[in-house]
């Protein structure tokens, strides 16, 4: 979960996004919600208006948006992405300062970096949500990732 934000960053600290502290429709696939946070910008509410082709899952091709600083694509927006970590609720206020890798067990894991389907709010690098590790829905996927 920490390396998955540390790559979705591209290098920024402190922002709420890959790029920034905003968002909008031409940074990412995701359902606005018009006039509810501050930093959406987008004057959509609902689905991202290329995609909403009335078929779900309403979900944008690989790479269609501008990558991050890491070269990395689709980190906010599109598909939540499963991360290896257990949930735990308290864990950060305990965790170790470099390479947190979460509980050792629990109920829950985590995914990060929202979906076609959520707000802009579920997009944000530092949001965690979790789920049972057997959920499945068109909103969710996972990155498989290489260390060389």
């Amino acid at each position: 979960e920490a390396q998955w934000e540390y790559a979705a960053r591209g290098g920024l600290s402190g922002k709420r996004f890959p790029w920034g502290d905003t968002i909008t429709h031409s940074r990412a696939n995701y359902s606005g919600k018009y006039n509810i946070f501050h930093y959406d910008l987008s004057t959509i509410t609902g689905y991202h208006p290329i995609w909403n082709d009335g078929t779900m899952p309403y979900t944008s091709p690989k790479g269609f948006f501008a990558s991050n600083g890491y070269g990395l694509y689709d980190m906010t927006g599109n598909a939540s992405e499963w991360c290896n970590d257990w949930y735990g609720i308290e864990y950060y206020k305990v965790a170790p300062a470099n390479n947190p890798t979460g509980p050792e067990t629990g109920e829950w894991r985590v995914s990060r970096g929202g979906g076609w389907n959520l707000n802009a709010e579920y997009g944000g690098v530092a949001i965690r949500t979790y789920s049972i590790p057997i959920f499945m829905h068109h909103g969710i996927g996972f990155r498989i990732c290489l260390k060389d």
